[in-house]
């Protein structure tokens, strides 16, 4: 347990010494949600960081003190309801982490998602991006994002959060239109006309 202590002591004297005061903002995209979602289908995401000032955010923080953390995700078959990954080709200044919390017969495990980015500039912005798949198959689930950094005081926490809704529609049967239904009708008219004919002639 000695080394857990220390860690949290070193965090506690860091913060003491650079603390300040940072307007961090979040601003996130998930495409292809707009009109409803489908099981199994997959989009992309990007997760925007941004320090307004006036100071700097996390300064002389090592690693990546400054995230933006998902709302508890239920489990569902196939992984979670909705499956955040990073792009591999991202910005290799984002980090990206998953918890899973531990499972009772009261409370079902549940997954959080981690985007997390190092010390920030004022005024500069970091641009982290991934993949997502939905892997519910009734209903709907809002998830929301928000940002946590315990280094600095944030004088505007209106612009650290967002939510978006993950609505199931059912698969679109494909129809047919007016148009092909008059040339159906044609179609079985004129068919029908021919087999009556060749049924006179016969007789």
């Amino acid at each position: 347990m000695k080394a857990p202590l220390i860690i949290f002591l070193s965090s506690l004297i860091s913060f003491q010494i650079h603390a300040g005061v940072a307007d961090l903002a979040l601003s996130m995209q998930i495409n292809g949600i707009e009109n409803g979602v489908q099981g199994g289908q997959q989009g992309t995401y990007t997760v925007t960081i941004t320090n307004n000032g006036p100071d700097i955010a996390a300064e002389g923080i090592a690693g990546v003190p400054i995230t933006a953390i998902s709302s508890p995700i239920p489990l569902v078959e196939g992984g979670p309801a909705i499956d955040f990954l990073p792009d591999d080709n991202d910005d290799p200044r984002c980090g990206f982490a998953v918890a899973i919390s531990e499972p009772s017969p009261f409370d079902p495990a549940r997954f959080g998602f981690f985007v997390e980015v190092p010390s920030l500039d004022v005024g500069e912005s970091i641009e982290c991006a991934g993949f997502y798949t939905v892997n519910i198959t009734s209903g709907e689930l809002t998830i929301s994002w928000s940002l946590s950094s315990q280094f600095d005081t944030d004088p505007d926490k209106s612009n650290n959060s967002a939510s978006f809704l993950f609505g199931l529609v059912p698969a679109q049967v494909p129809t047919t239109s007016i148009m092909g239904l008059i040339i159906l009708i044609v179609f079985l008219v004129v068919l029908s006309t021919k087999t009556h004919r060749s049924f006179n002639r016969r007789n």
